[in-house]
């Protein structure tokens, strides 16, 4: 075994990525929401799928090829969502002042859109109704790649993110 050729990128190792949010208030209420992602693609890693060093395992890569020498594609998700808010009850407690960090997270089934406020929040409750999409160009995200070079899957892709989705809701806030 040679240790020099285990070391490569990371399965996780895009090189570039960008996010975007915006939301913007309408009037009377209602807000449009929308996200962007954009990702590199992603390695897999590269195997003959014999077992050519005879130590019993058919994982051996060919000569040469190093640890996740193998990209994929790119990934594009376009996600909106369009709100309407409105509160009652009694004043809304006072809540944090000054500036503040909303930490969001990728992957899985994250939804960004869903924490932007809706509005101004002057009511001590508030009810919202909303329709949202994700993935809206239903682009093809993928997720693992055939590796193996004797596979007739080899640089195809093997599975993928989730289809454009979209939803109707409502959401009560207390």
């Amino acid at each position: 075994m040679n240790p020099a050729a285990e070391h490569g990128p990371s399965l996780t190792d895009a090189r570039h990525r960008a996010i975007g949010f915006a939301s913007v208030p309408l009037g009377h209420g209602v807000t449009a929401g929308t996200a962007v992602a954009l990702q590199s693609a992603l390695p897999y890693d590269i195997t003959t799928g014999r077992d050519d060093n005879g130590d019993g395992l058919n994982s051996d890569r060919p000569v040469g090829t190093g640890r996740n020498a193998g990209r994929g594609r790119a990934s594009a998700d376009l996600s909106a969502r369009l709100a309407w808010r409105r509160g009652f009850g009694g004043p809304a407690p006072a809540g944090p002042s000054g500036p503040q960090v909303r930490l969001v997270r990728a992957g899985g089934d994250a939804n960004p859109l869903a924490d932007m406020p809706g509005g101004t929040n002057t009511r001590r409750f508030g009810l919202e109704l909303y329709a949202q999409v994700f993935n809206a160009l239903n682009h093809t995200n993928g997720q693992a790649y055939g590796g193996v070079q004797a596979s007739p899957y080899f640089g195809h892709l093997v599975a993928a993110g989730p289809p454009r989705r979209m939803e109707v809701g409502a959401r009560l806030t207390l």
